[in-house]
């Protein structure tokens, strides 16, 4: 997997769920509004490197 500056994220509606998945990392949550998708989908991110840093892997740090 090349590296970017950047973890890109995909939020989707699915009937009253949103989806939100990072497909460079295969994290993927879900939440019932946007906000809480976008928060989860953080979360998920922050634990998938829980024991790294992931600028050490080419990944900016700031989420937005």
């Amino acid at each position: 997997m090349p590296l970017s500056d950047k973890i890109k994220g995909t939020i989707r509606r699915e009937g009253r769920t949103y989806v939100a998945s990072c497909d460079d990392l295969f994290v993927v949550t879900q939440g019932e509004t946007l906000a809480q998708a976008v928060e989860n989908l953080q979360s998920a991110v922050r634990l998938y490197f829980r024991d790294e840093r992931p600028e050490e892997h080419g990944f900016a740090c700031a989420m937005v």
